[in-house]
């Protein structure tokens, strides 16, 4: 019995690691999900900015809208990259 105590420790200690890492991947697989979703969500975003400031520029050409318009799509994009 005294030869088994070492050896159960052991896997006492191989089990807790077992463990510990798979809570590890757990968490970093959930924080690349997040990640990719984020980029995702940043990437529609710039997307559809984009298209509103094509529509502000097109609208200022026209005379229908204010440079002002354009001027503030395009520094949403802008704050959006940072």
């Amino acid at each position: 019995m005294e030869v088994e105590a070492p050896y159960l420790a052991l896997e006492d200690l191989v089990r807790a690691t077992e463990l510990d890492v798979i809570a590890r991947l757990t968490g970093a697989y959930y924080d690349l999900f997040f990640v990719e979703h984020t980029l995702d969500m940043v990437v529609k975003n710039k997307d559809l900015l984009g298209q509103m400031a094509q529509t502000a520029e097109a609208r200022y050409a026209v005379g229908q809208t204010v440079q002002q318009d354009v001027l503030r799509a395009h520094t949403e994009i802008t704050i959006l990259l940072q």
